[in-house]
């Protein structure tokens, strides 16, 4: 079942009312600038259509847009319409930021003074949004719930969050897409670097980082585009910008199954089909105490842990210290990580990697899962052109994140390469033996991961650089790779199961 409307709508309401009303239609914009518009697809199928305007203004710039989903629930077929209104910085960040879902509820938020203030509660009858001019007009609509977020709520059923913010941040709020549009200006699309960008998601009342990579330029529709990958705590995905007009030409969430795709006007909404979707919230094997923020900003992270689990145990790395027992398949104790930014520096030639200790020759050829000699791997090879070590495993290892879709349950790494489908032990796989096939001793390791404010099962890979350097965590599924989160758990070599468990954070910065 895809969970687009699960990860990301679902987490803001716990029950949905559905009715039908009016909508009227969107007055013109008034103002002219910059619009675009994209189709939304799911299975190839039109499930929406969504848009924005950008303009300058004197204190920034101007943006507003919309979304309509058609959603499929309890049988029933309704209209999902949301539309925001924002005024930027100069860089795009947000100032004042008004969203309105249906007529029930409605969010404001600002920044000032390095404070995010956002409110939300019912919708004041005949206040507007102003929105860009949608072409069409809305027959059916969902109507959401009440239930407050977090924090302190008033008499008139308004509840108000406070965050601390430094810098003001970027938009990305739940199903308004064309928020990602506009953050994009402001990434170099020839920076090989990782850019992380400080969001907002109003509708969870949270903020967190967006890590953005740039991949290699190709061809979308004729035309020369970068793809880019973006991730962050509960989102997952990739753009292409067109490298002439920086317009998104494409922007897809694997996980969730959706596409969107650009249109020069506003897309026609006669043929939008129903998506369906499940409202519950994703459980997890792993019982959690203490949420993390910034997960992908953690350099450092301690948790008391009791585990079930099978495989082959790995717990001690040069970064993760493990203090406990692994007993009748229990894991317990208590867990240190400290991972530190690694730039290639004392990273062994490709000479070196000629004469290897004894004990990693194992790790640099074919076993059953690794697919060191299959045709599909050796014509992946021919992409990464460079004779250092270090810059080949950072090529490669964007390369798989930026190239292998999500399907889950499909974990063979031939198939991987041959399809460009996998899971996170597929990706693994996959790249272990890309670079095994040029002499890197790499192996598959897997654990828990911190996503989307759960803790799930994950797998990545280490590789080993040198006696200076030892091995290094590389995780081929979010293209961590210079920068490696303390958020991962190593806990077996190869392939594993987690049964269950439960983790208490006692530190995470």
């Amino acid at each position: 079942m895809p969970k687009f409307l699960i990860t990301l709508f679902i987490f803001m309401i716990s029950t949905i009312i559905f009715s039908q009303s009016d909508i009227p239609a969107e007055k013109d914009d008034p103002y002219s600038g910059e619009c675009g518009y994209w189709t939304i697809f799911s299975n190839d199928q039109t499930i929406g259509v969504t848009g924005y305007s950008l303009r300058e203004d004197p204190e920034g710039w101007k943006s507003s847009g919309w979304t309509m989903l058609k959603v499929k629930y309890g049988g029933k077929e309704k209209l999902l319409h949301l539309k925001y209104s924002a005024v930027l910085d100069s860089m795009f960040r947000l100032k004042t930021y008004k969203l309105r879902l249906e007529d029930s509820i409605q969010i404001e938020c600002t920044w000032k003074q390095g404070t995010i203030k956002i409110v939300s509660g019912k919708a004041i009858k005949n206040e507007s949004v102003e929105t860009a001019h949608t072409g069409f007009q809305a027959k059916e609509s969902v109507k959401l719930s009440e239930k407050p977020v977090s924090e302190k709520q008033s008499p008139n059923k308004q509840t108000t969050t406070t965050l601390s913010a430094d810098t003001p941040p970027y938009i990305m709020d739940v199903n308004l897409f064309p928020h990602l549009a506009i953050m994009m200006k402001q990434i170099d699309l020839k920076s090989a670097e990782i850019t992380y960008l400080p969001i907002l998601i109003p509708q969870l009342h949270k903020s967190t980082q967006l890590q953005v990579a740039v991949g290699h330029k190709e061809k979308l529709f004729d035309k020369p585009a970068y793809k880019i990958s973006f991730s962050g705590e509960g989102i997952f995905g990739s753009a292409w910008v067109d490298s002439t007009s920086s317009i998104i030409r494409r922007i897809e969430y694997p996980r969730e199954e959706l596409v969107l795709q650009f249109s020069q006007q506003c897309p026609d909404t006669s043929v939008i089909a129903a998506k369906d979707i499940e409202i519950k919230r994703p459980e997890s094997k792993i019982k959690s105490e203490g949420v993390i923020e910034n997960a992908l900003r953690v350099e450092e992270l301690k948790a008391n842990i009791q585990i079930e689990l099978s495989g082959d145990i790995l717990t001690q790395r040069p970064w993760q210290k493990f203090k406990g027992e692994y007993k009748d398949n229990i894991l317990k104790g208590k867990i240190s990580i400290t991972v530190d930014e690694y730039n290639g520096n004392k990273c062994i030639d490709f000479e070196g990697l000629k004469q290897l200790p004894e004990d990693l020759v194992s790790y640099v050829g074919p076993d059953e899962n690794i697919p060191v000699e299959d045709d599909y791997v050796k014509g992946i090879l021919e992409r990464f052109c460079t004779e250092d070590v270090w810059k080949y495993v950072v090529q490669a290892n964007r390369w798989v994140a930026d190239n292998i879709k999500h399907k889950a349950g499909q974990s063979d790494g031939k198939v991987a390469g041959a399809t460009r489908l996998g899971d996170p032990l597929a990706r693994a796989r996959l790249l272990t033996a890309i670079l095994r096939n040029k002499g890197i001793p790499t192996k598959v390791v897997g654990g828990i991961y911190y996503f989307g404010a759960i803790w799930v099962p994950h797998y990545w890979i280490e590789v080993w650089l040198g006696k200076k350097v030892g091995w290094r965590p590389i995780d081929p599924s979010t293209g961590e790779d210079k920068n490696f989160s303390a958020v991962h758990i190593t806990l077996f070599e190869n392939q594993g199961e987690i049964i269950t468990g439960e983790i208490a954070i006692t530190k995470a910065k």
